[in-house]
């Protein structure tokens, strides 16, 4: 219940390519990712940007796992396995909770880049960086000097 095929990955990530550009070529997620991204160049809005292949894959899994149990739903005794490796995981609370990716969101090169827009200084909760669990960076240091914050 909890893996799928490597061939149906694929194709599903071929689909989900086609659905965000009907006359693209490209049938790689991050790949078409990029190239959406680079062709937008700042106007892009990251909420209508295709997920990355490691979200999808995820949620693939979360998917055919809810679907394995409807497939089984008339059977008398529903054998039901643990959610926690098909797209779920458990919290220090022992409650269950989305897994959205299991890699870094971005190469460590760009993550380093990265910098928030805080106008004074960062700090918890208005910072995006630190919300998101990223450092913030020298060059946001260099903006609110030359901002004479």
């Amino acid at each position: 219940m909890g893996s799928t095929s490597e061939e149906l990955s694929e194709k599903l990530q071929e689909i989900t390519c086609y659905m965000y550009l009907t006359s693209t070529r490209t049938t790689q997620l991050n790949k078409l990712r990029y190239q959406i991204f680079c062709a937008r160049r700042t106007e892009v809005d990251l909420s209508q940007l295709l997920p990355c292949a490691d979200c999808s894959s995820i949620h693939i899994l979360r998917t055919n796992y809810q679907a394995a149990i409807w497939r089984r739903c008339l059977e008398p005794s529903l054998f039901v396995p643990s959610p926690t490796d098909c797209g779920w995981t458990t919290d220090e609370d022992g409650n269950l909770v989305v897994e959205w990716m299991r890699g870094s969101p971005a190469p460590d090169a760009v993550l380093q880049l990265l910098s928030c827009k805080c106008v004074r200084s960062c700090k918890l909760p208005v910072c995006t960086c630190l919300n998101n669990g990223l450092k913030c960076t020298d060059m946001q240091t260099a903006n609110l000097q030359k901002s004479g914050h």
